[in-house]
């Protein structure tokens, strides 16, 4: 009987010092009809998908993590000056218009 990693119908790969050297049915079984020149090339050709797909799994992930430590600043930032107005009174609207009197200078 065969397992999942050796059917019934191929025999086991013979070790070798550069990894596993299969029989010609064992090949015939994982490769089909395909010759040895076509079979590297798609194995080159999946590799090359995969490295793609690392590379844009990589800038994803440093994406979102600048967009991370960008948003934390902010919402650092807006809780301070929240604190800041709260600290100085004056009721709702006051610190309303002292907020916004922040804002303005902040950015003129």
């Amino acid at each position: 009987l065969g397992s999942a990693e050796h059917p019934a119908s191929c025999p086991p790969p013979k070790r070798t010092r550069g990894g596993l050297m299969l029989e010609t049915d064992a090949k015939a079984g994982f490769y089909g009809s395909l010759p040895g020149v076509q079979v590297e090339q798609e194995l080159r050709r999946l590799g090359q998908i995969v490295h793609s797909l690392v590379l844009d799994f990589k800038l994803v992930k440093n994406s979102l993590w600048n967009l991370e430590h960008e948003r934390s600043g902010v919402v650092e930032r807006l809780q301070k000056l929240e604190e800041d107005c709260a600290v100085e009174g004056d009721g709702p609207m006051g610190t309303h218009v002292r907020l916004t009197q922040t804002l303005e200078g902040k950015v003129g």
